[in-house]
């Protein structure tokens, strides 16, 4: 979609509109994050970098946390919630973790060059990121109990489904810092199923009535 402007002559001419807008914008923020960290990146220099004026970046994000937000929305979390998504024609007894596992993670590696940044900055706990990915856990817990609750298993605490996806989400995490190699990235799927696993294993032992 695109927009009208005016040249000097008055001609209408046509210019990008804010999707493509902020395709631009988000292209040159990571550029610059994934090298000085989204802290010490102002909106000016993401601005120079994409060749926009600021009031383009006001007209696709309120500020530079919204972008980071967003970011994290498309690049990871999106993925990861589409990927729990298929559990909803998942019944417990069918060994469908592996695919499961094998699609959310690939998913997010296609994005990594913005994963790679979010999760450095996700270190401090006063970063956006780590605002951003604790309030995906909640929700990844969320889904996840859902669908425990749909198959009539027992119900585990979301904190403790949180501090299996936040491990998994370390052991992402590390294995993009790495240079995401694919032994290194197997053995990373291989220790989320069994993570999973452990889950299935403490939901089958609350069944109710067991």
């Amino acid at each position: 979609m695109t927009e009208s402007a005016r040249t000097k002559d008055g001609r209408s001419k046509k210019r990008p509109g804010p999707q493509h807008q902020r395709v631009v914008i988000v292209e040159a923020a990571v550029a610059l994050f994934s090298i000085h960290g989204s802290a010490r990146v102002s909106i000016a220099q993401i601005c120079r970098r994409a060749d926009i004026g600021r009031q383009t970046f006001y007209r696709c994000f309120d500020d530079k946390d919204a972008l980071i937000r967003h970011i994290y929305q498309f690049a990871v979390n999106q993925q990861i919630e589409d990927g729990l998504r298929l559990l909803q024609n998942q019944h417990p007894g069918v060994n469908f973790l592996p695919d499961l596992v094998d699609q959310i993670i690939n998913r997010i590696l296609d994005y990594y060059p913005y994963a790679q940044f979010l999760y450095s900055d996700a270190v401090d706990r006063q970063s956006v990121a780590y605002q951003v990915i604790d309030e995906s856990l909640e929700r990844t817990a969320a889904i996840i109990q859902q669908w425990f609750a749909a198959n009539g298993l027992g119900m585990p605490p979301s904190l403790y489904l949180k501090g299996v996806m936040s491990g998994i989400t370390w052991m992402v995490q590390y294995a993009i810092a790495a240079g995401a190699a694919a032994e290194l990235i197997g053995e990373v799927k291989r220790s989320s199923v069994l993570m999973l696993e452990s889950v299935l294993h403490v939901a089958e032992r609350g069944r109710p009535g067991q």
